[in-house]
């Protein structure tokens, strides 16, 4: 668990911003990123990947139940679901 923790701390720090940060604000710091690392093709593949293993730690950490789902979220899905 403690090793997790550090990995999730690190990717949040490559990509600059805190641990609570919200799915918006992880994508935008990415694209920011990828947009500063211009044709460097190696940077912007590290980026990527930091991105997409922030969301899929978040995601699994959701199913698991291990995080709330917040109020907006859930209205929202219940409204995706209704129709």
């Amino acid at each position: 668990m403690r090793k997790m923790r550090r990995e999730v701390a690190e990717l949040h720090r490559e990509l600059g911003i805190p641990e609570d940060a919200p799915y918006e604000q992880v994508v935008a710091a990415a694209d920011r990123a990828i947009m500063q690392a211009g044709g460097n093709v190696k940077q912007r593949l590290v980026i990527e990947k930091s991105k997409d293993k922030i969301l899929q730690l978040r995601l699994n950490e959701r199913l698991a139940g291990m995080t709330s789902v917040n109020m907006e979220a859930r209205s929202q899905s219940t409204h995706e679901k209704d129709g």
